[in-house]
């Protein structure tokens, strides 16, 4: 019993909750405190809504759970999340984490993806094996004239003799110029996804593919930045589109595309 109240502490709520034989004392206590039973009421109610691993039923969004981790709730609204939280299996983990990382951050919380999200994300980015592609580089040449041609070639070299960070400085350089090849998007993209900067390698791969629709090879290498993203239907559009333009990249792009398809179907 909780010295301070009076009333049930919130491991005898648990307890009660769950239906485990209480002391006699506070079993006794239970049933003369309308509050305490409504409380287990609330607790087990929310016991049976909840399915293990999962996000369903009256579990809260993602923000309500940073707004408590943060403190930022009604004193009602953060009653009802903390009964919430203290017995769902998904929540209470998740709002550890948020609750440590409001800490760390000086009280602005770093939202993570809930688990079951996380562990689609890791398989999907375990897919990948990711090379450098050093082919097309050799024949790569600028779309323009000028300044951005030349700050494109030299760009190439760079990237050429694996010199991936000057690379990726010289292709922003040039696209930034004026530069519009789709090759130089397509490295550029690259060498984002060597630098683990995902996303904006999938935005520079979308422009390559806009720009040479029939590059298989950029629409494989555009799907494993999606993978590594977490878009996993996008990327399985992407490795479809692959599949059905000729070349060299044809069978690893069905080879991912059948594992994807088999991580996207057991999810």
């Amino acid at each position: 019993m909780s010295a301070e109240s009076g009333h049930l502490g919130e491991e005898l709520l648990r307890r009660a909750a769950r239906g485990e034989e209480l002391e006699s004392e506070w079993q006794a206590h239970l049933a003369d405190c309308t509050s305490c039973r409504e409380e287990v009421d609330l607790l087990r109610a929310l016991h049976g809504a909840v399915t293990v691993g999962q996000r369903s039923g009256p579990c809260p969004d993602d923000l309500l759970l940073a707004r408590f981790a943060q403190g930022d709730l009604s004193s009602s609204e953060e009653n009802e999340i903390g009964l919430h939280v203290s017995v769902c299996r998904t929540c209470g983990p998740l709002h550890e984490s948020l609750r440590e990382a409001t800490e760390s951050a000086g009280g602005l919380p770093v939202l993570p993806l809930p688990g079951p999200i996380v562990r689609l994300t890791e398989r999907l980015a375990a897919l990948v094996q990711f090379e450098m592609p050093m082919s097309l580089a050799m024949q790569a040449r600028s779309a323009t004239a000028g300044a951005a041609s030349l700050v494109f070639a030299k760009a190439m070299e760079s990237y050429r003799e694996g010199r991936h960070d000057d690379a990726l400085q010289g292709l922003e350089e040039a696209i930034g110029a004026g530069e519009d090849s789709a090759a130089a998007s397509y490295f550029f993209g690259a060498c984002l996804l060597r630098a683990g900067r995902h996303a904006e390698a999938s935005e520079a791969f979308r422009t390559a593919v806009g720009r040479a629709g029939k590059r298989g090879d950029y629409r494989l290498l555009f799907a494993q930045a999606l993978l590594l993203e977490g878009k996993g239907e996008e990327a399985q559009a992407e490795l479809q589109r692959a599949t059905r333009v000729p070349g060299a990249h044809r069978k690893a792009a069905r080879e991912l595309l059948g594992e994807l398809e088999e991580v996207l179907g057991n999810d």
